[in-house]
């Protein structure tokens, strides 16, 4: 058959029968239309393991939640956890409703110290600042250092004495507990008196005499 012949016994083109060949292959391999689109849904059971490891552990994030799921060998992403939390009405982490202020200074009670400052008047009216520090876990009291003039650098310097106290075994400058044979501020002029605190050098003849009133 000639060339120009082929027009009229095919009515199609080449590129068309190829076309219609693809799209038999791409129909026959196509399950679309036998799934369901996006993720598959978490297992319930997978679900409820979330919302308990949050409730159980209320400083926990999404993301640590979603890492200790991975080590119990269940592999889920960090978006579905975050989604599952949200849809259970769980905050994120900071804003949870986590440990209250009693719970926290339990915990830390070892490690936590109340600073601050009182003063007391001397018989002539002279004043004096005393840097008590007080352990949360065993309510024990202790006198950081004395002065007349508590600047920032004295401040500073009498913090790291004492925590270098605290660190030595077996030393401690506890404060004797208030009573009527006894009352705190006796104790903080006598160490005003001995000079042993930071701010001996600052001693005048004034306090001197204070002392020798004593």
């Amino acid at each position: 058959m000639p060339r120009r012949g082929w027009a009229d016994a095919f009515p199609v083109t080449p590129a068309t029968i190829l076309a219609w060949h693809r799209k038999l292959i791409a129909s026959k391999w196509d399950y679309t239309a036998r799934r369901r689109p996006g993720r598959p849904p978490t297992a319930a059971a997978i679900k409820t393991l979330v919302v308990r490891m949050a409730t159980d552990n209320p400083t926990w994030g999404h993301r640590r939640v979603q890492g200790e799921l991975v080590r119990l060998g269940h592999r889920i992403a960090a978006s579905t956890v975050w989604q599952i939390l949200h849809d259970a009405d769980i905050d994120p982490a900071p804003r949870r409703s986590g440990p209250t202020w009693r719970q926290f200074l339990t915990a830390q009670a070892q490690v936590v110290l109340a600073v601050d400052f009182l003063h007391v008047d001397t018989v002539f009216l002279r004043r004096i600042y005393a840097l008590i520090a007080v352990e949360h876990d065993s309510r024990r009291a202790h006198l950081a250092g004395v002065t007349a003039h508590p600047t920032s650098a004295w401040t500073t310097q009498a913090a790291r004495n004492l925590l270098m106290d605290l660190k030595r075994p077996g030393h401690h400058r506890d404060i004797p507990a208030a009573g009527p044979r006894f009352p705190v501020h006796r104790s903080v002029r006598r160490s005003l008196c001995r000079g042993g605190h930071p701010d001996s050098h600052q001693s005048t003849p004034s306090a001197t005499s204070e002392c020798a009133n004593e």
